[in-house]
């Protein structure tokens, strides 16, 4: 199967990309919670994986841009999407 990871930024929908497990559709979703809410504000959200295992990248999620945090997110996504795709996440 695939995983869509999305979340709302303000009034827009932001696609996260697509992943072949639904964990990395959920860290996904976690990286940008964290961005852009802070760590303290996702928790609140609950994140969907372990604060821990985000803490050695915490740096580089709040020191680049959410747009270049997206781009990343996507490219390490699933890239082939000739092939029908089930959303679950």
């Amino acid at each position: 199967g695939c995983w869509r990871a999305r979340i709302w930024n303000k009034d827009c929908e932001v696609y996260l990309g697509h992943f072949h497990e639904q964990e990395q559709a959920a860290a996904a979703y976690d990286k940008a919670a964290i961005k852009l809410r802070g760590l303290q504000g996702a928790l609140k959200d609950l994140l969907n994986l372990n604060e821990d295992q985000y803490k050695p990248e915490l740096d580089i999620i709040m020191n680049e841009s959410f747009e270049v945090l997206v781009q990343k997110l996507r490219a390490s996504g699933v890239q082939d999407l000739d092939k029908p795709v089930a959303a679950k996440a």
